[in-house]
Formats: structure tokens, C-alpha cells, sequence
């Protein structure tokens, strides 16, 4: 191939539900997703356009992400939004953030916001590739989607040849490692 695998970055790519640390105080049991399914957990999430059912602000339809899915795959008590832009979204996180109101929206690491906002992300059953294909999988055995989404580790890669080209170059991009919390400030 024309690239070479130099190793791991550091962080863990991650994209799930999340909300702020605030909002534990009207559903105790978050971030376990089995909080989700109580009609008054749910509730503290809605908003006018969706109660009694939670509100939960997607990415912009274009980033797909399979929320939609995964509300009825889990029976979820809320309605998906999609923000029309990702600046509208994080726009509204930090109203929503600044005002304690309820907010349940799609972040991901690396990214500014997990950096300047305290919160969590909810705890789905883990992602395995059987949950997005196979109905039988998972915790509703009729449908797809009942499970987080995709995470894992973040590659470093380079032209293959780096390392006779710019040596040295190479040699630092390889020990290069950075921690989530950092990269996060810098996003």
C-alpha cells in the first residue's frame, strides 16, 4: 500500500447520546440507557415541540447515525431532532448549558465540547457489528440498532515513505501520542 500504520494516536474515537452533569438531578440512575426508558426521565428531557417525550438533538440528518433507529429499537420515550447545521447544534448546547435546561444531543471526542462541558455520555449496550446487522442480537431480538454506536482507537498513519524520506520526521510522528483531554482542548 502507499500508507504505513504508525501506531495509536492516544484517545478513543467516541460519538453517543450525552448530556449534561446537571441533568442527574432529575434522572439519578444516568448514564446507564435503562434511565431513558422512565417516563419522568424522559420528560425532564422534553420540550414543548416534544412532550411528554424526551428531546434528543441528532447531527445534522446527513451524518446519519441511526437515532431514529435506535429509539424504537430500545422503546425509547423520546423524539429525535436533527439540527440542521452542527454549529445550530452546539449553538443550542450552550444556551441550553448556560440556562441549566434539559438537553440530551450528539457529541463526539475528539471535540471542543466534551472539553468545555460537563457531562456524560449514556451507556448503551456496547457496539458490535452483529447489533447494526443482525435483529436477533442485542437486547430486542426484533430489531436492529439496539445498541451505541461505533467507537474505538484512533490510527496514526504516513505516506510509506516517510521513514527513508524524513527519517526523523517519522520517527516523531511514531512516538507522537497525545491524551483525550488534550486533544479534546485543542478541537
Amino acid at each position: 500500500g502507499q500508507t504505513e500504520r504508525l501506531g495509536k494516536l492516544g484517545p478513543k474515537a467516541k460519538e453517543e447520546w450525552w448530556f449534561p452533569e446537571y441533568m442527574k438531578e432529575k434522572c439519578p440512575t444516568l448514564p446507564d440507557w435503562h434511565a431513558l426508558l422512565d417516563a419522568t426521565c424522559a420528560a425532564s428531557f422534553s420540550t414543548a415541540e416534544t412532550a411528554p417525550k424526551g428531546r434528543y438533538l441528532g447531527g445534522p440528518v446527513t451524518w446519519e447515525g441511526f437515532d431514529d433507529e435506535r429509539v424504537a429499537a430500545l422503546k425509547l420515550p423520546f423524539t429525535v431532532i436533527h439540527a440542521g447545521t452542527d454549529a445550530a447544534m452546539f449553538a443550542e448546547l450552550d444556551s441550553a448549558y448556560q440556562r441549566k435546561a434539559p438537553i440530551m444531543l450528539w457529541i463526539y471526542s475528539p471535540h471542543w465540547a466534551p472539553a468545555k462541558y460537563k457531562g456524560e455520555w449514556v451507556q448503551f449496550p456496547e457496539y458490535t457489528p452483529e447489533c447494526y446487522n443482525d435483529p436477533k442480537w442485542g437486547v430486542n431480538p426484533d430489531a436492529k440498532f439496539d445498541c451505541g454506536k461505533p467507537h474505538g482507537e484512533i490510527w496514526k498513519y504516513s505516506w510509506n515513505g516517510m521513514k527513508d524520506k524524513w527519517p526523523v520526521a517519522y520517527k516523531v510522528a511514531k512516538a507522537y501520542t497525545i491524551d483525550t483531554d488534550e486533544l479534546n482542548k485543542m478541537s
